[in-house]
């Protein structure tokens, strides 16, 4: 942090305003450094014709599809996701748990060493178009992440019908609402992880019908692509010293 403080120091006084693309990384940079500079807060934006939403028939099939998407680094935090679900194969649980983002040897262990070889699953990195089908025929989006802004990732999974249960770091209770939008859970924490995985599976089906919708909704208003394009061309000019 010292040395990430020092850098930013550096070319601070070179910027007349600052794009972050969450209320907590903005307020984060403040924090930091205590600066006075223009910041506006505008979120990563999809277009919704590529992302249509799926209304789900069921919530939960006889062995529930569980998926993340991101590269393999401690970051994402997949090490407390296998470990939750460690927890839930010991209650009798059957699932599937797909990780696309590539190998990494320490998830290679900790599936060997759970025995979560027959319900883990790692693939190497996959076209926007095959990860798209994943979320289609999966039961819940896992974020189990140390930290992040706004994940693409979660924007995708609600705006197609994905239902995301996700680590409350970072600007992730800007996109979410608990029980409303999808689920949080404490970060690094297994048991946090688990109790929300059972507060999904726990959940009426009208219930997660209505939290589908409510989470479409939140997407369509707050992070389409157009949105941000605009929200982006008036801060340029607002930098700029041109107006709006």
């Amino acid at each position: 942090e010292k040395i990430f403080k020092e850098q930013l120091t550096w070319f601070y006084p070179c910027l007349k305003g600052i794009h972050a693309v969450s209320l907590h990384i903005a307020q984060t940079s403040k924090d930091l450094l205590n600066h006075q500079l223009f910041t506006r807060v505008i979120y990563s934006g999809i277009n919704l014709n590529d992302w249509k939403f799926v209304p789900r028939k069921q919530k939960i099939k006889e062995s529930i599809q569980f998926l993340s998407v991101g590269r393999a680094h401690y970051v994402k935090g997949y090490i407390y996701a296998i470990k939750a679900l460690a927890m839930l194969k010991q209650k009798g649980v059957k699932f599937q748990y797909t990780i696309i983002g590539g190998q990494d040897e320490e998830l290679s262990y900790l599936i060997n060493y759970y025995q979560l070889n027959k319900q883990v699953k790692l693939l190497n990195k996959l076209s926007i178009g095959q990860v798209k089908k994943y979320y289609t025929k999966s039961d819940a989006l896992l974020l189990p992440s140390l930290s992040e802004g706004v994940a693409n990732v979660a924007i995708e999974s609600m705006a197609v019908g994905l239902p995301v249960i996700s680590a409350n770091v970072g600007g992730m209770s800007e996109l979410i609402t608990h029980s409303e939008t999808g689920f949080l859970f404490d970060s690094r924490s297994p048991v946090s992880l688990l109790a929300a995985i059972e507060t999904y599976m726990n959940y009426p089906s009208h219930k997660i019908k209505l939290l589908l919708e409510s989470a479409r909704l939140k997407i369509v208003h707050n992070f389409t692509e157009k949105e941000m394009i605009l929200a982006m061309i008036d801060f340029y000019k607002e930098v700029l010293g041109k107006g709006i």
